[in-house]
């Protein structure tokens, strides 16, 4: 990842999504995006808006904050919300115990 200069909270883009909070790198890129999303259901714009606004020249993370109950839910609704967009997810890897993991 590169270096993380400053974060942002509710930072609107030019796409109206709105990540609960946004790291920024030296030109004031987001190349992390993070979205607690502990009970509601996803927007239409996530994930594909998100993952759209990461760099496509270098890397980038998407983090999505769940409990623990809903850990192995939300994947499925990530999968089906980028096809309704044209993106493909991999299928999610588990990374320890409490995460998921998908590049």
């Amino acid at each position: 990842m590169p270096e993380i200069r400053s974060f942002r909270t509710q930072y609107v883009g030019q796409d109206q999504a709105i990540p609960d909070l946004a790291g920024l790198d030296h030109a004031g890129r987001p190349v992390l995006l993070v979205e607690n999303k502990f009970w509601a259901g996803l927007t239409p714009n996530q994930p594909a808006a998100y993952l759209d606004r990461l760099p496509e020249d270098g890397p980038g993370l998407l983090l999505f904050v769940v409990p623990p109950r809903r850990l192995h839910s939300i994947w499925p609704d990530l999968v089906v919300s980028a096809a309704r967009a044209g993106l493909h997810l991999p299928p999610a890897s588990p990374h320890g115990s409490d995460a998921l993991w998908g590049q």
